[in-house]
């Protein structure tokens, strides 16, 4: 999932808002890197340093699998089985 996405998701915003973007684009700028590196390299120190801890956390989270956050409809994954990287994960 994008940065957007990801943001989007816990501030439980549209990912496409002027916001949410301002907020993926802070992170990266603070970082002095990419996006990819901020998903798939960043610590959780510096992530928690640039941005709040909940956002550090999905971050974290989707590159292990680890479900963050459950809503009225049930858990929503922000891990390799939503990206379908997992054989068994069920698709209707």
């Amino acid at each position: 999932m994008p940065l957007a996405g990801l943001i989007g998701f816990v501030e439980r915003k549209n990912p496409e808002s002027v916001g949410v973007r301002r907020v993926a684009g802070e992170i990266i700028n603070q970082l002095g890197q990419h996006e990819r590196f901020v998903l798939t390299e960043a610590t959780m120190e510096e992530l928690v340093r640039v941005t709040k801890p909940e956002i550090a956390s999905a971050i974290l989270n989707q590159r292990t699998g680890a479900v963050s956050q459950r809503d009225e409809s049930g858990p929503i994954g922000l891990g390799q089985a939503t990206l379908g990287f997992e054989s068994d994960s069920d698709s209707d």
